[in-house]
Order: structure tokens, then sequence, then C-alpha cells
């Protein structure tokens, strides 16, 4: 029976999208885990219908099996206290992979202007809320609250991507694509004013940690949050507003102002400005009594804020290289309803217009 080519790093990512283990892709395929690790090991050529069979299980069509590319982990080495099941945390990160997949394709007929990206050392170049205020002065941020943090983010190059992901725990991760280009996902089930703390955190273990090795005795993670406190919500600015005492009234008006949450706003509260031990706890306590912990009040939400650089590229694409929904789908190796999924815009994209 004829044997195929195949990339066997998509047949794992394929299988890991649909959040299944070779175990479970073995039994459907009928053939034993040690042949299917073996076809994944790049060991073993796979037949026809074994391809077909692969394919229709896994809802992928059989181009996508010998897609080119390579899958590279996301910066997990950040998130060593991610709750999240194994499983969970597997199928999230070949959904990223796959976005990164696309992307990479589409840069190949598309190129765009790349801001100043600069890479820092807390070590050489201060403390993170240091290099916060570095940034936003190199960056021409003026004082006081970002608007909008999505838009500055991507005028620099850097691609956000929107993710349902399958695990709540996971706020966001950051990528580099093969030659470069920075990604930053972020949970599309989170309220806005998480996305953009999160999308804070990002960009600074892109700018301080992503490039370098790390010794296992930093707090990279604490360093990331005291970078988007800063970045997002400026000490010198924050102390204008600073009342005494801080209530609950206080954090919902600096969160009108910085578009942030309460939480943040009080954490960067105590650093500008420690407040005592009794003021903390009360303020906590009040937070987790009124269930502001998991969900403020909605009316208090900021502004949506929305990625639109990959929008772009795929609306150049669809309008401008007019290509058909077929050949999107043979550039993609995936089905129609599949890019709809991953682009919950796509079927108006041809609405959509570039805004300069």
């Amino acid at each position: 029976m004829a044997t195929l080519s195949i990339n066997p790093t998509m047949i794992i990512l394929a299988r890991e999208l649909r959040g299944l283990n070779q175990v479970d892709v073995a039994e459907k395929l009928k053939v034993t885990q040690g042949t299917l690790s073996k076809i994944e090991m790049g060991l073993m050529p796979i037949n026809n219908e074994l391809l077909k069979n692969l394919s229709k299980i896994l809802d992928f069509p059989t181009g996508f099996f010998s897609r080119e590319g390579k899958t590279f982990p996301p910066n997990l080495y950040y998130r060593k206290k991610v709750r999240t099941s194994k499983l969970l945390q597997t199928k999230d990160e070949a959904l990223m992979n796959v976005h990164s997949l696309n992307i990479q394709t589409l840069l190949k007929s598309i190129d765009f202007d790349r801001g100043n990206i600069p890479n820092f050392d807390v070590e050489i170049d201060g403390s993170p809320i240091t290099i916060a205020k570095k940034l936003r002065y190199l960056w021409q941020v003026p004082n006081g609250p970002i608007n909008n943090l999505f838009q500055l983010i991507e005028s620099k190059g850097i691609i956000i991507v929107l993710c349902n992901f399958a695990s709540p725990d996971i706020d966001g991760r950051s990528m580099f694509t093969e030659r470069g280009d920075i990604m930053i996902f972020l949970n599309s089930n989170y309220p806005i004013d998480r996305q953009r703390y999160t999308l804070a955190h990002e960009l600074f273990h892109v700018i301080a940690h992503l490039h370098c090795s790390i010794p296992e005795t930093r707090d990279i993670e604490k360093e990331a949050n005291l970078f988007a406190g800063e970045f997002l919500i400026p000490e010198d600015d924050l102390r204008k507003f600073i009342q005494d005492p801080t209530t609950i009234e206080v954090l919902a008006d600096l969160k009108r102002y910085y578009r942030m949450s309460m939480q943040s706003i009080l954490q960067k509260i105590s650093i500008t400005k420690p407040l005592t031990a009794n003021q903390q706890k009360y303020l906590w306590a009040t937070i987790m009594k009124l269930g502001f912990k998991k969900h403020e009040p909605s009316e208090l939400d900021p502004p949506i804020e929305r990625p639109v650089l990959l929008k772009k590229m795929l609306n150049i694409f669809k309008n401008d290289l007019n290509y058909s929904d077929e050949e999107m789908e043979k550039l993609f190796y995936i089905k129609k309803q599949e890019i709809n999924s991953l682009y919950n815009y796509w079927d108006n994209l041809s609405k959509f217009k570039i805004v300069a």
C-alpha cells in the first residue's frame, strides 16, 4: 500500500489541538499506541488509508499533515504555578502553534513597519519599575493612563491574538515566530482590564526575559507584575489621586481613570504609598465580600479594546490579494469552519476597512 510524505509534527499538533492523547487516537485508528508513536516520531511511514482515517478522526484535511513548519513552546517557563491540567495546557499550546503557523504563512506575502522594541536586563538597566519608566519615555507615552494599550503594542509590530483557551487558568502567553516576529496571546474570555494587565505583563517577558538566560532564583512573575503595574499606573501620576483613607469608592474612581481592575490599582497603591496592615486587610476583605475577586461591577468596565494587526493581514489576503475561501483553506491547510472558529470575524472580513 502506498506511503505518503508527511510532517510528523503536524500529526502531534492536530491531535493535541483536539485534546486527544496517543492512546485515544490509536484506539480510533485501530492500531497500537506503539505504531502511532513511531509514526509521530517519524520512524514509520503512514499509508494512504491510515492517513485518511486520521484526517477523519482529527477533522483536518489530509494536506495539513504535510504542512511545513515547526512547533515551539510558548513562555510556559514563566508559568510554573499554572494549575491547569497537562491535557488542557497541551491543547492551548497547540492552539497557539496553529496561530503561529498561520501568521508565518501570512507574513510570507505581507510586511509591516516594526517599532522600537528594546531588550532590557534588570541586573543592568534597573528594577522592573525603572524599566517601565524608561520604556514609556522611549515610546513617548504621556504620563497618566494608556487609553488604548492594544493599539500602542501593535504599533510596534507585536501581533496580539485573542484565544479561546481551554483552560481558564491561562491569562496569556508570548512566542516568537521562526523569523523573530513577536506574538502575544490573550485569553478572550477574560475582561478587558485583565487582558490589558496580561498584555503589559507579557510585554515585560518579551523585552526582559525571553532573550536571555534567567537564574531560577529570580521571581520573574513578580518582576513582570511590577513592570505591568508601573507601565499602566505610573506611580508619579497615581500619587496625585491617592486619598486618605483609600476606600472601595476611591478604587472604583481610579478604575474608571486608569482602565485597570480595582485589585491591580490596590496593589499599586500598596507599593506607591504603603497602607497599614489593617487598611490592606479591610480593603481585600471588602473586595472578597462583594464578590469583586472574580467579577468587578460591569458598570466600571473600561471600553473594549481589540487587536487589529492580524485582522488587517487577513483582510489583505481576502480583499487585496483576492484569495477565495477555498484558497484560504489551502493556504492554512484547514477548513473554512476552522478558520472562522480561530478568527471569529472571518465572515465579516470583507466589511473590514483599514483605518489609517
